[in-house]
């Protein structure tokens, strides 16, 4: 009688347990510092420097981001966490600014704070906008992630680096390096080599081709997944945008305003035509057609003469090729069936 009553308690756990893997995520008590200091240029180095701290009791991972850098006048913020119950289990979380007014040239830093509930493990691997990696957590002590970042300019182009996740933000261009003309048709990298490392390039930051009415087309990485605030805005000469990421990356607020891409043309995969054509901004674009073979991909070239140098499409060296796909050796495409 007893062993069976404890088996039915342990299939209630057990139970339990599952039913908190198969719920997911859930995030509550969202709130935040409101606007801390604001500034009408581009976020500093300082602004940039973002911190989070994790606290975890039983199931409850509470999280406090301090110095999360988001336009103006914003009404809140929304929290999207979600959990993989693979091997090992990872966490990642989405933090999106809701809507305010519009201040697109003003930029602040928020502290925000959240508690997530059904978290179960104390290990994990944990991602969100610029942190990617294991973490382990022991209950009541808190654990601080802080960003280093540092400002970099490359050949008259100036970017944020990330130093933990080796990924980089494009942020602007220095015309009185690189020239005028480099702003007609312009490219954005998909990677950029910095004191022996290699940081792939996952972001336009805010406000990066603001008022450049002279953009004719930009061609944007595979690599990139998210763009900022008021990126293109005012660019008043855009006919071609070349999107090169099969998933579409997310826009903040006012990307493309007063850009006339409903008489433009958007270049993007083949295969992701529908999912551009499904979520705004892109589905405001006058016309969109698949990329095709010659078309830039903003993958930097191999020297000419090694012939053995092969990278993907984020812009990462390999070995050899393993599997089909679209890969870049001295210099041009190669086709992998």
């Amino acid at each position: 009688m007893k062993r069976g009553l404890l088996y039915m308690i342990l299939m209630l756990l057990m139970g339990a347990r599952i039913a908190a893997h198969a719920q997911g995520l859930t995030a509550s008590d969202v709130q935040n510092s409101g606007c801390m200091r604001s500034t009408r240029a581009r976020a500093n180095e300082n602004e940039k420097r973002q911190t989070i701290i994790m606290t975890k009791e039983g199931d409850i991972l509470s999280v406090q981001l301090l110095g999360f850098v988001a336009n103006c006048a914003i009404g809140g913020f929304d929290v999207a966490p979600s959990l993989s119950d693979g091997t090992p289990y990872s966490v990642s979380i989405g933090v999106k600014p809701i809507e305010g007014e519009d201040m697109a040239t003003c930029i602040c830093p928020y502290n925000v704070s959240f508690t997530l509930h059904g978290l179960e493990t104390n290990s994990f691997h944990f991602s969100c906008w610029w942190y990617d990696g294991q973490v382990s957590l022991t209950d009541g002590e808190p654990l601080t992630l802080e960003s280093i970042t540092e400002y970099v300019t490359i050949e008259g182009y100036t970017y944020i680096v990330e130093k933990v996740s080796h990924t980089a933000t494009y942020v602007c261009v220095d015309t009185g390096a690189t020239g005028i003309e480099v702003l007609k048709d312009f490219i954005i990298p998909s990677r950029l080599d910095y004191e022996g490392q290699t940081y792939v390039v996952n972001n336009i930051d805010a406000l990066a081709f603001l008022n450049t009415s002279l953009l004719n087309s930009v061609v944007i990485p595979s690599s990139i997944t998210s763009i900022g605030e008021a990126a293109f805005q005012n660019c008043s000469n855009l006919t071609d945008v070349y999107c090169c990421a099969d998933n579409v990356p997310n826009t903040e607020n006012n990307v493309f305003r007063n850009a006339p891409i409903a008489s433009a043309t958007l270049h993007v995969p083949a295969g992701s035509i529908d999912a551009y054509r499904t979520t705004s901004p892109w589905s405001d674009f006058g016309t969109i057609v698949a990329l095709k073979a010659d078309d830039p991909t903003g993958i930097p070239k191999v020297d000419k003469g090694t012939g053995e140098a092969l990278f993907d499409l984020q812009g990462r060296k390999i070995d050899k090729i393993t599997q089909p796909g679209i890969y870049i050796g001295n210099g041009q495409k190669i086709l992998a069936k």
